[in-house]
């Protein structure tokens, strides 16, 4: 069935839908055929198109997706090397279109003007980085503009909407969330963008609302360009085009041929994502909730399915209250011992040392005299203990996999059935398999459980918990 809308939608595509130019065609197609079923479309609707870089080809270094050719310019990895393979990749899908081939010269001869200089610097970087999307998006505009000569395009780049944090740093910017709201209304009213489709790139943006130098959002942010570009122009859908036909509640390659979920909510999505799930970022659920836009995730070629629908919903007590099992791993699980817990501001102090040596805190639970931090490997480790270890004996475990269940369901089936809960069995399967969990984490009104176990348990604990669960 046709779906008809009031004020219009954002489509978003990854990297693996960008590829080749029947793949393009389709995006394009398909865009315009939803911004015709918009009432008044010509006068008051909205089509926005949000494309990642064209993505993974095939598994040989050449194949890799452009943005991780464009990491490995600015991370110094044989840079000539990487930046022929990007130039490569959109050179052939110019020719593919037949479109002329000196549409993206200027912009080549940008980025090679900043590698001759020897001198990439925090802007030079997220010019780089940024390149693969305001590539793509400057060529499927043109491919538009030849496909239907009926329809008004405009393409979004420089100033894209998306406001990064002013925190010193030009590339894996956070976004400013207020800010990136108000900047797309205004951009949309200053480039009268009702009545067209819109293409615009995934994660990039400038450091400054209405001005301002160009930054590369937090990696994954394509997500929330979407999100944001639908919330702030109050659209009625946003659609998230994956290589998966929704979002499936454990991961593929562990437990095979499980169904896609029909529905998550806003809330379970976001803490599902947090944990690891990648199909949606975690930070793309904040402004759709906020504003209370549906979100669907679907198979790009439309032929697997309606896909997960996010948004508001009743919980669900099917599998014990649990929608999703998560698995995150590359933990590092830090104890603290020997704490005086009663020494004002001795926990803040403690904390500062992760910030100082490059950690977020994921985790953090007290105990009597102990202070247990989950932590992702991705600080300096050998300066953190040595730090802790001044004043205080510290112990440290990894690798380890942040195991949860998460559902909003999950209190309300408890109360329902107090002798057959979500949480017994999750401690159960994981003694009854002699699989140590550390850091058992239930916080009343939280719709998630957690717990901590050594990664090499990953895949028995998901498959136990699968069972156990009735997903299998």
């Amino acid at each position: 069935m046709t779906q008809h809308y009031r004020r219009g939608a954002v489509h978003k595509f990854g990297g693996t839908s960008v590829i080749n130019a029947k793949q393009d065609k389709a995006i394009i197609s398909g865009a315009v055929n939803t911004f015709r079923t918009i009432r008044n479309y010509t006068d008051e609707g909205y089509m926005v198109i949000v494309l990642s870089g064209i993505g993974k080809t095939d598994s040989t270094q050449e194949g890799r997706k452009a943005t991780d050719h464009a990491y490995d310019i600015v991370k110094g990895i044989h840079p000539d090397c990487a930046w022929r393979n990007i130039k490569g990749l959109y050179q052939r899908n110019i020719a593919e279109h037949g479109l002329d081939t000196k549409l993206l010269e200027p912009s080549f001869r940008d980025i090679e003007k900043i590698l001759a200089s020897g001198n990439i610097d925090k802007v030079a970087e997220a010019r780089i980085v940024g390149f693969p999307e305001r590539a793509k998006v400057r060529l499927a505009y043109e491919v538009a503009k030849v496909m239907y000569k009926d329809t008004q395009f405009a393409i979004i780049d420089g100033r894209t909407g998306m406001v990064g944090q002013a925190n010193g740093n030009y590339r894996d910017v956070p976004i400013d969330h207020s800010a990136s709201l108000d900047a797309i209304a205004e951009l949309a009213r200053d480039k009268d963008l009702k009545g067209k489709v819109i293409f615009v790139p995934g994660f990039v943006g400038t450091r400054a609302k209405i001005t301002g130098r160009a930054v590369t959002l937090e990696r994954g942010s394509s997500d929330a360009t979407a999100t944001y570009w639908g919330s702030a122009l109050d659209l009625d859908e946003v659609v998230i085009f994956s290589d998966q036909s929704g979002i499936l509640p454990i991961d593929p390659r562990i437990v095979p041929d499980v169904k896609p979920l029909e529905q998550l909510t806003y809330r379970e999505t976001a803490v599902f994502a947090g944990l690891g799930a990648s199909i949606i970022q975690d930070v793309a659920i904040r402004p759709a909730e906020e504003r209370r836009i549906p979100v669907v995730v679907r198979h790009s070629s439309g032929n697997n399915g309606v896909g997960t629908s996010i948004g508001v919903c009743p919980p669900s007590l099917d599998h014990f209250g649990v929608k999703a099992i998560a698995a995150d791993t590359g933990y590092y699980l830090i104890t603290v011992q020997n704490v005086r817990m009663n020494e004002t501001g001795i926990a803040q102090h403690i904390q500062g040392m992760f910030a100082q040596s490059g950690f977020n805190i994921a985790y953090h639970q007290d105990g009597d005299d102990c202070l247990v931090f989950g932590v992702k490997d991705d600080g300096d480790l050998n300066q953190l203990l040595g730090n802790l270890g001044k004043n205080h004996q510290v112990s440290l475990d990894t690798p380890m996999t942040r195991l949860a269940l998460v559902g909003e369901g999950i209190n309300a089936y408890r109360h329902l059935n107090p002798h057959q809960s979500a949480r017994d069995l999750f401690t159960d399967v994981l003694a009854e398999n002699d699989i140590p969990d550390l850091a058992y984490s239930r916080v009343d009104g939280a719709i998630s459980l957690s717990t901590f176990i050594p990664e090499r348990y990953t895949e028995l604990a998901l498959q136990k918990l699968a069972r156990s669960l009735k997903f299998k």
